[in-house]
């Protein structure tokens, strides 16, 4: 039997909050388009119990925290608004109206919740895993790019987040369904993240 990903798409966020026991999710949008991610994992250590100089029992190590990291083609404003609460101003600029963006004092990382879809091969059929972060907290990001030459050099945009537990329930933090097509992965993801439309 032979799986393998073969693709990535529908990058979905949509604002945590928890309070009495429940946890809740707002504002949801498709807003990027991504390249590619990582997920990388820290474990508690197994806790081993030795008997007769061996080990007779083992807890095995548990989540700890994780680093998701998603590469974009754009980081556009709409999603800096949702995940790190920036201003948006309306100046005039030579009698023309311009919309900016303020990063300032206020700015700060906002608890999301997180999806995105993966595209797997097994046995020659695809089908589309659906990957639901349940809270993650982004960095504010950095920007960097290059002066164009002769051949197009794609620069492509990158966020970075801690995936935390989410505070509800046995505190879950990633969780995913396996479906036969994109359109049922991305009704999944929007139920997760509360979008109605």
């Amino acid at each position: 039997q032979i799986m393998a990903k073969k693709g990535l798409s529908k990058l979905i966020i949509a604002k945590y909050s928890h309070s009495d026991g429940t946890t809740t999710y707002s504002e949801g949008n498709i807003p990027e388009k991504m390249s590619e991610y990582s997920l990388d994992i820290t474990t508690t250590d197994n806790n081993n119990l030795y008997l007769d100089n061996e080990i007779a029992e083992s807890e095995g190590g548990e989540f700890k925290e994780g680093t998701l990291t998603i590469t974009t083609g754009e980081l556009m404003p709409a999603t800096s608004k949702l995940l790190l609460s920036i201003k948006e101003n309306k100046i005039t600029v030579g009698g023309e109206s311009v919309t900016e963006y303020v990063f300032d004092d206020n700015t700060k990382s906002i608890e999301v919740g997180c999806g995105l879809i993966e595209l797997h091969q097994n046995n020659n059929e695809e089908f589309y895993r659906a990957i639901w972060f349940n809270r993650v907290k982004f960095n504010i990001p950095g920007g960097s790019a290059k002066t164009k030459e002769d051949t197009v050099d794609w620069q492509l945009s990158e966020i970075t987040g801690s995936v935390m537990r989410d505070a509800a329930g046995d505190h879950a933090w990633q969780c995913y369904a396996d479906l036969p097509d994109e359109a049922k992965a991305v009704a999944y993801l929007k139920q997760k993240a509360n979008i109605v439309a």
